[in-house]
Formats: C-alpha cells, sequence, structure tokens
C-alpha cells in the first residue's frame, strides 16, 4: 500500500520536507518525512512523470506539471482506512497551506505470490 501525492512550491525540496512534517506532525530529515503512521519522501516531479497515471497521456500531461512528488508509504500494521485518512487529510492540509496538491496514485498491498 502507498500513495503518491504531487505537489508544487516554491521552495527546495528540504523545504517541502519541513513543510509537510509541520503539516503531518512528524519528522524532516532532509527529504524524508517520518510521521506515527507514515514514511515519506519529497522527489522530484518528472521522476514520476507517466507511472502513476495508467499511461493516459492527460494525467501524463497535468503531473509534469508539478514541481515535487511525495511518495508515501504506511508504518508498521497502519490500517488501510487510517492511512488512507491521514493522506487524504495530509492532501486537504496541504491545499490549506498554499501547496498546488494532487493524488497521484494509490494502492492496496500487492499479492507477493503474483510477483
Amino acid at each position: 500500500m502507498y500513495a503518491i501525492i504531487h505537489l508544487d512550491a516554491a521552495m527546495d525540496k528540504t523545504a517541502v520536507a519541513r513543510a509537510v512534517a509541520g503539516i503531518a506532525g512528524g519528522l524532516a530529515a532532509g527529504e524524508t518525512v517520518v510521521t506515527e503512521w507514515a514514511e515519506m519522501l519529497v522527489t522530484d516531479g518528472e521522476e514520476f512523470a507517466g507511472l502513476e497515471s495508467g499511461g493516459s497521456e492527460d494525467a501524463d500531461r497535468t503531473f509534469r506539471h508539478y514541481r515535487y512528488c511525495l511518495e508515501i508509504e504506511p508504518l508498521g500494521n497502519v490500517d488501510a482506512l487510517v492511512f488512507k485518512a491521514n493522506v487524504a487529510s495530509l492532501l486537504a492540509e496541504l491545499r490549506e497551506a498554499g501547496f498546488r496538491a494532487a493524488v497521484g496514485s494509490a494502492a492496496e498491498p500487492r499479492d507477493e505470490s503474483e510477483a
């Protein structure tokens, strides 16, 4: 299970991580944020352009316009419903804080036997 939020902000990745940590109630170390419910990594948006959209050209173009990507993975045994609620809350709070933000992807746990 994971989620990706695309972000646009006029600051560097470390500053974005600090802002996300403040909003999510976590700690930032460089470009990584750790909260009670997730570990997040701020990356350049173009690293993920086209991967989350399932190949939709329109979605690919849309997400390329976001400077950063916040990759979010739950910690420990965080319940899927709690994780999704926290991601939705984080998205709303990022927008309230002035970030342009959009959910790019979310996935359920992958069955390792399918690998």
